[in-house]
């Protein structure tokens, strides 16, 4: 015979983020009174930036037990003003990275 169980509400339970920022560099086409669209990203505080928020995500995930899907992150190619491909490329492999080696997908 098989034994089934009820899950809790809890072990159901997962956090789904779609993460776009910087905006002016993944989405903005034209400049706001906020900010200016940018073609290139990778600088040193970014990158500090970057891990900074994975990590607090992380401790999260792993303090609540509730798994992360980092379900949206892409870079806009832009059209007013085009992304430059690697740097669309560094930061979204930068993001993927950042999520795995977290133990998030």
């Amino acid at each position: 015979m098989i034994a089934f169980r009820y899950l809790s509400v809890l072990e159901l339970i997962f956090l789904s983020i779609h993460y776009y920022d910087p905006c002016s560099f993944t989405l903005m086409e034209d400049p706001a009174s906020c900010d200016y669209p940018s073609e290139t990203r990778g600088a040193d505080a970014e990158k500090q930036a970057l891990a900074g928020r994975f990590d607090r995500q992380g401790t999260f995930s792993t303090n609540k037990t509730i798994p992360v899907i980092w379900g949206e992150f892409a870079v806009n190619r832009g059209q007013n003003v085009v992304r430059d491909p690697s740097s669309r490329i560094l930061r979204m492999e930068s993001v993927a990275e950042a999520a795995l080696s977290r133990g998030m997908v």
